[in-house]
């Protein structure tokens, strides 16, 4: 009896995570912006034909498959890809959260501070 229990606990388990990520009108989200699925963070606007539509943080709009978009979960600890002031993105990983800005340790050793719509992240 004790071997069904689990089984039988699990598959609701992951049930519920699925419900979770599912994306909603209003979510800000990761979402895919080019065919090297690097995703930038955006707004899930309204739902359309093939997915939903994302404004990006940068102002641009595009409708994204949803399968290629996720809710932002970017924390503390995330691994990211961040423009530097030389316009170019570089790896790095969130050191501090303030409001929609991130405070950025760049793996060359560099430090500094990127809005949301400086952030990429590479799946």
């Amino acid at each position: 009896m004790l071997r069904i229990v689990p089984l039988l606990v699990m598959p609701l388990m992951i049930a519920t995570q699925t419900a979770l990520q599912a994306v909603e009108i209003g979510d800000s989200v990761l979402a895919v912006w080019d065919a090297d699925n690097v995703y930038f963070v955006g707004t899930a606007v309204e739902k359309a034909e093939g997915g939903f539509r994302i404004i990006f943080e940068d102002g641009e709009t595009k409708v994204v498959a949803e399968n290629q978009i996720r809710k932002n979960d970017l924390e503390v600890g995330s691994k990211v890809f961040a423009r530097w002031a030389d316009g170019r993105f570089y790896p790095g990983k969130i050191a501090k959260a303030v409001g929609r800005v991130f405070y950025i340790h760049y793996d060359d050793g560099d430090k500094g501070w990127a809005p949301l719509s400086w952030i990429a992240v590479k799946d």
